[in-house]
């Protein structure tokens, strides 16, 4: 009787606790489940969501670089997408947004459900929750990829929301790269101001040497001057030959072998005059050579 008496015990706390975890499982569980049903199909208002995914390019030489510095494969490694990452999700980016776009009114719509609705007094503190839920950004370190949600009560709305703060990370990259942009255009703007002030100077100088040289091209007068000898050369190896034919006649006419000596003897001293004016400095210039190396 006593060990049926202690089964019975044991049974009815057996039924007991299980009530009790039915009980549970009802209220925590099933009316939870229930409502959350209840209000998501009859009650919420539906919502869309806009993905995006964009990369950023430093603006120090990376290969493909653009004047929009995104939308390229920058560095995977870019400090550039922290900030641009944390700008986007900050209150500034929220209060830009709301005051280009009404952020704050999208969500202020009665049409919109009670719990998803902000109210018409909603505080800046209230309208950065609500776009901390509905702006989301990941960044893939893996493929330098920022990843971006955005979720709003209309689709074109989400659209919009979504380009114009790309347009803000553009924005916040062309301004943190403004100061090297800077930087690099006032550098080659000096380098080409020198260096147009340097070929200013030294066509100043070339024209100096060329009025006080009395020299307008060295490279043509040089020309000029092979061209003469080698006139006087050929005109010499013809009165040699000539010499060679008269001093083989066994009895020359003496006259004409003098003559065509004092040709020779002419012509080989014309040759070095000449000659001369390449290497050697006059009374009234210096020498081509010399000329030639001051221009250059």
């Amino acid at each position: 009787a006593e060990i049926y008496r202690i089964q019975r015990d044991i049974a009815r706390r057996r039924r007991r606790s299980l009530a009790f975890l039915l009980m549970r499982l009802a209220f925590f569980v099933g009316l939870p489940t229930l409502i959350a049903g209840w209000y998501y199909f009859t009650q919420a208002t539906p919502l869309y969501a806009t993905n995006s995914q964009f990369m950023i390019q430093q603006a120090d030489g990376v290969p493909g670089a653009t004047g929009s510095g995104l939308l390229s494969a920058g560095a995977m490694m870019n400090p550039d997408n922290v900030a641009v990452q944390s700008y986007l999700t900050s209150r500034d980016a929220m209060i830009r947004l709301d005051q280009d776009l009404g952020f704050t009114r999208a969500f202020q719509d009665p049409a919109i459900d009670s719990l998803l609705r902000l109210p018409e007094d909603a505080s800046n503190e209230q309208a950065y929750a609500q776009y901390k839920q509905s702006v989301k950004i990941g960044y893939d370190p893996t493929e330098g990829v920022i990843n971006m949600e955005v979720i709003a009560p209309d689709p074109q709305l989400s659209e919009q929301f979504s380009l114009a703060l790309i347009r803000y990370a553009e924005g916040q990259v062309d301004q943190m790269t403004a100061r090297l942009r800077e930087d690099q255009m006032q550098g080659a703007a000096s380098v080409y101001a020198d260096a147009e002030k340097k070929v200013q100077e030294a066509q100043l100088r070339v024209q100096q040497l060329q009025e006080k040289l009395g020299v307008l091209d060295p490279m043509a007068e040089s020309g000029a001057v092979m061209s003469r000898i080698a006139s006087l050369e050929s005109e010499l190896s013809k009165k040699q030959l000539e010499l060679g034919q008269l001093e083989a006649n066994p009895r020359p006419d003496q006259s004409r072998v003098q003559g065509v000596q004092g040709d020779i003897a002419r012509l080989e001293q014309m040759i070095a005059e000449t000659r001369a004016q390449l290497t050697e400095d006059s009374g009234k210039r210096a020498s081509l050579a010399a000329v030639k190396g001051q221009l250059r």
